[in-house]
């Protein structure tokens, strides 16, 4: 891929789509979406799963470059690492983070050990690593082989090869274990297998969720699935769809939703309907 590619970060300046928003906008309340990429409100908090999940995944880029390379591995190093890493976003984040039920610094990072545990014992040595944190940029196209207007930007976690086939990788914290087929009908391997797709011209490679649970027992769990021409088109077509949806403006609060309870954006919400009330044009009665 080209040097702008490889640099993520200066991509993610730019207007553009990755899997997390389409899903957000897909499956989560269409106005938290709103506020955290359109309107660009300041969150309240920091969540303290997003700060989890940072530290987890870093861990495990540090763990598989050194596989990669065929550098030797301490057992005891991606604990520690994963200890600091979750120690210093949670100090250094903007804004704060907030812990949620009974969750604790100490106890956050007693569970994220036994899970970094738990992942790298079911690290398969038969697999070939290809690459760690794949950057990749591509642009969706719909039903009509339009262009969409924001390319698709994103970074597989690893890129394996296993019995001669490639296999996209990311890797996932879950409260459970997940349910049967739950892979089929995630967006997250057809927004990855499309860019692979389009970067070398075939539509060779699997992809696969290598999942390990917070329960109380951290288990580990793989889920292999692939996508077709037809799953790639559809979310062309999806993607054109949100772009109408975002020129009209057309979110709205999801009350019942999950994750409503512990929203970063509560005070935009409960005053967003005021200000729409403000922007009405005053409507006067004519008499017949």
């Amino acid at each position: 891929m080209s040097n702008e590619v490889n640099n993520l970060s200066k991509l993610r300046k730019k207007p553009h789509w990755s899997y997390s928003r389409i899903n957000s906008l897909l499956s989560h309340c269409s106005l938290q979406w709103a506020f955290k990429y359109v309107y660009k409100a300041y969150p309240s908090f920091t969540p303290v799963n997003l700060v989890f999940g940072k530290a987890f995944h870093s861990t495990l880029t540090f763990v598989y470059n050194r596989l990669m390379n065929e550098q030797p591995l301490d057992d005891n190093e991606p604990i520690n690492l994963f200890s600091e890493l979750f120690s210093d976003e949670c100090s250094h984040a903007e804004p704060e983070v907030k812990f949620g039920g009974n969750d604790s610094l100490d106890s956050l990072i007693q569970k994220g050990q036994q899970m970094i545990e738990v992942f790298t014992a079911n690290i398969d040595p038969e697999e070939k690593i290809l690459g760690v944190a794949v950057p990749f940029s591509v642009n969706l196209t719909d039903a009509n082989g339009e262009r969409v207007k924001e390319p698709l930007i994103g970074e597989f976690d690893c890129l394996v090869e296993k019995n001669g086939k490639p296999v996209i990788v990311d890797w996932k914290t879950a409260a459970r274990r997940w349910p049967e087929r739950k892979a089929d009908f995630d967006l997250q391997p057809t927004c990855y297998l499309f860019a692979r797709c389009l970067d070398t011209g075939v539509n060779d490679a699997e992809f696969r969720f290598d999942v390990v649970t917070k329960t109380k027992t951290p288990a580990f769990q793989s889920c292999s699935t692939d996508r077709n021409y037809a799953d790639f088109v559809r979310l062309g077509e999806t993607v054109r769809a949100m772009e109408r949806r975002i020129e009209s403006e057309a979110f709205y609060p999801d009350q019942q939703g999950f994750d409503c309870r512990n929203c970063p954006y509560t005070d935009e919400c409960r005053s967003w309907h005021l200000e729409r009330v403000h922007k009405r044009p005053v409507i006067t009665a004519v008499a017949a």
